[in-house]
């Protein structure tokens, strides 16, 4: 049975149409100690809520209502109110929310966001009706909420989607009840909601993004001459500021920081990130010596320590064993006697450095880099920033190699053409060649970082590059896809930095092109094979005109429609 939640004045059961028995709720309401009080009486003194049921039970005389109470005579609430609503209507498993109610405010609550969020995730719509006069009103500015006008009673068109407008959808929202007629966004409200039911019990199974698609493809839609700003101030300011501060200050992790050269070890990622720093002349890579066993050797000569100030070091517990330790720890005991500072990417590589640097009294710094546990949930607010609307192009590899160089060779090109671009690396060791951010974290955070990268840096292209495998046994690797999934990428990038792995650049874009048919794709060979060895359509990197191609392959995209969801 269809359930639908009803978040108003109450309902009055006595002026409903038969069927209505199947109803339940609870009423809520802000005591004057500041907490939320739950009582059971839901009956309606407006009759605001009566009506906006009256216009589901039409359409829907089997429906079951949830109704939550959360005014009486006056049509005023909060934000905590509004929440708690929510919340009980996905504890009632209802199948969609209506919401002829909202909040004027500068900013949303992180508290109602989340809620609005987790409905969506669960695939729940909420419809909000949006003021009269579409001044900003929470939830119904929500990206994760389909928000609701009202038209002219004149107008040819009964329903009208505006494209790049926090206000969606308008309708005639007239309604005839009990001898009256009520009109406003409060009744165009239930009456999209109907609209959207009948799609959804055609289509049951499909998402609210492919649901909205078809309500979109039943409306005559409309734009302004110039897309309108995002909707801002989804919530308090100064928590983006804390953020930016937190994640995005690039000149945060060097204060104490000087001249720095890379030891990256068997770190395979710090040898891109080598390859990054040689071609651009960030900074000097060590080219680091074996000793007949295999014992690194760092720059402890006094005319290489006059180079530097700081080290970063790859994979040091990698190279540790019973038989080297005492020889490489005597060399960082060195370097730490001359105050020399370390930038590690491994816990146990911090461990072992401040232990060692208490040992021999060294004040040198020891940072670690990487974000901390809470970023997850810090970046739960994020996912309300305004969806992607920049093109994403994504760089990726069967074996994630050669990913950051192409990157930062990609940057180059679209700065040097006048183009900015932000950059977004799945490594810590990125950092250092300059990205913007770097995620390691759970794939949930890639479209928050996306945003986030889109708000705070205002760029023209995202440039994403992944530095792990794509290729598991010739197959498409399931943390790989759920990646590009979290992505959303208008162009992928495949890449490779050896002629003898080309096989496997033609398995990976033959497996992407099966799971993401509708992404344009482009292989990029980062050095110059034997004539012949590869196929029509590949960049090379070191090809004259290659500058010019990579410009015009990134520009394209740029007329193609963005493939990211509205949420």
């Amino acid at each position: 049975m269809l359930k639908i939640g009803i978040i108003d004045s109450g309902v009055r059961k006595s002026l409903l149409p038969a069927g209505a028995e199947n109803m339940s709720g609870l009423a809520l309401y802000r005591h004057a100690n500041g907490a939320i009080v739950m009582e059971e009486e839901i009956d309606d003194q407006l009759m605001h809520g009566t009506v906006c049921a009256y216009v589901y039970l039409a359409a829907f005389p089997g429906a079951s209502l949830f109704v939550v109470k959360i005014f009486n005579e006056e049509p005023v609430t909060d934000e905590g109110v509004l929440t708690a609503a929510i919340q009980a209507c996905l504890d009632a498993g209802v199948d969609l929310m209506n919401m002829s109610v909202g909040v004027e405010s500068e900013y949303m609550s992180p508290e109602l966001a989340t809620v609005c969020q987790l409905a969506y995730d669960r695939n729940i719509p909420i419809v909000a009706a949006a003021h009269l006069d579409d001044k900003q009103s929470f939830p119904a500015f929500h990206p994760a909420v389909i928000s609701v006008g009202c038209m002219d009673l004149r107008a040819e068109a009964d329903l009208l989607h505006v494209r790049e407008h926090p206000v969606t959808f308008y309708t005639k929202g007239i309604v005839q009840f009990a001898g009256r007629e009520y009109f406003g966004t409060s009744f165009a409200c239930p009456l999209l909601g109907v609209r959207l039911l009948r799609i959804m019990e055609a289509s049951p199974y499909q998402s609210i993004a492919q649901w909205l698609q078809r309500l979109i493809q039943s409306a005559v839609t409309a734009g302004f001459p110039l897309p309108l700003p995002a909707p801002v101030n989804l919530y308090n300011p100064a928590l983006l500021d804390g953020l930016k501060e937190q994640y995005f200050n690039e000149n945060k992790h060097w204060e104490h920081l000087g001249r720095i050269t890379l030891v990256p070890l068997f770190d395979t990622i710090m040898w891109q990130v080598a390859t990054v720093c040689k071609q651009f002349a960030l900074m000097p890579v060590y080219d680091h010596g074996y000793y007949p066993h295999h014992i690194p050797k760092f720059p402890v000569e006094q005319a290489d320590m006059m180079q530097f100030d700081t080290l970063a070091v790859g994979s040091l517990h990698s190279v540790l064993s019973f038989y080297n330790y005492p020889a490489i720890t005597a060399q960082l005991k060195q370097l730490l006697l001359q105050q020399k500072n370390f930038i590690v990417f491994h816990e146990a590589d911090a461990v072992l450095l401040k232990q060692l640097a208490h040992q021999c009294k060294s004040d040198a710094n020891i940072v670690l880099l990487g974000h901390p546990t809470a970023i997850v949930q810090d970046f739960t607010q994020l996912q309300f920033l305004q969806p992607v609307q920049v093109p994403v192009v994504l760089i990726v590899s069967a074996r994630g190699a050669a990913t950051l160089p192409l990157q930062c060779s990609m940057t180059a090109i679209l700065q040097q053409a006048g183009y900015q671009p932000a950059t977004l690396a799945t490594s810590v060791q990125a950092i250092l060649t300059g990205v913007d951010f770097y995620l390691t974290t759970p794939t949930t955070l890639l479209q928050p970082s996306l945003r986030a990268l889109q708000y705070f840096r205002d760029p023209g292209m995202l440039l994403v590059s992944i530095q792990q495998p794509m290729l598991q046994q010739q197959a498409l690797d399931p943390h790989a896809y759920a990646m590009l999934h979290g992505i959303q990428p208008d162009l992928i990038l495949i890449t490779e930095d050896d002629v003898q792995f080309f096989p496997q650049m033609e398995v990976l874009a033959t497996q992407l092109t099966a799971f993401f048919p509708g992404v344009k794709m482009a292989r990029v060979f980062e050095e110059r094979p034997a004539a012949g060895v590869l196929k029509e359509g590949v960049l090379i990197l070191q090809d004259a005109g290659f500058a010019e191609a990579c410009l015009q392959l990134l520009l394209s995209v740029f007329a193609a429609p963005v493939c990211n969801e509205p949420i």
